[in-house]
């Protein structure tokens, strides 16, 4: 401060600020209060929701959404047309899906009656004689010449075959275990079973 330069008090919060003419827009602008200056009023405090109302609002929601989705009009589904080539593409890949699922079907009872006609049907057969009956799954592996495995468990103890028509030996044992639970869940999917004279049928 320059002596005998005319100076103003301002207030910056409990602090007291000395400001000189110049300045005095500055500390305005700064938020502090000229001296004797009434502070302002405080904000008003927004008010909060009651407990019922707060409760309320989820299901007057739902509802409101409800009354929406009803007053909505229904959509109806559009027909797709296609090209000629997309119809072409589309009959080739639904034509070989069906070439795939008779060759699967194919492989899966061939493979049955193969197995059934083994040494290895007689040696399932006298152990389901001891443990029960088992649970067996029957599942091709896909491609032109299909193999099928066949999974035979019980809780104690299970067998893995592959089955291969064109193979020799057309049947071998692939592997053996105490859990039935170490196989993938793949190899659990129990869609066939031991009939009582020890073949294999399908479910």
């Amino acid at each position: 401060m320059l002596l005998g330069e005319v100076v103003s008090s301002f207030r910056d919060g409990r602090e007291t600020r000395v400001v000189c003419a110049l300045c005095e827009l500055n500390a305005l602008a700064r938020g502090w209060l000229r001296d004797g200056q009434p502070d302002p009023p405080p904000a008003p405090r927004e008010l909060r929701e009651g407990l019922i109302a707060r409760l309320r609002k989820p299901r007057e929601e739902r509802r409101a959404a409800a009354a929406t989705r009803r007053s909505e009009p229904k959509h109806t589904v559009g027909v797709v047309r296609l090209t000629g080539e997309e119809l072409v593409v589309a009959e080739r890949a639904r034509d070989r899906e069906a070439e795939r699922a008779q060759a699967a079907a194919h492989a899966v009872a061939s493979s049955l009656e193969i197995f059934n006609g083994s040494a290895y049907r007689r040696t399932i057969h006298g152990i389901a004689r001891t443990l029960g009956g088992p649970r067996v799954s029957v599942i091709p592996l896909g491609g032109t010449r299909p193999d099928v495995v066949i999974t035979i468990g019980w809780d104690i103890s299970w067998y893995q075959y592959r089955v291969d028509a064109e193979a020799d030996p057309t049947v071998r044992l692939e592997g053996r275990g105490d859990d039935v639970m170490e196989l993938g869940a793949r190899w659990r999917s129990w869609n066939a079973r031991l009939d009582e004279a020890g073949a294999i049928v399908l479910a």
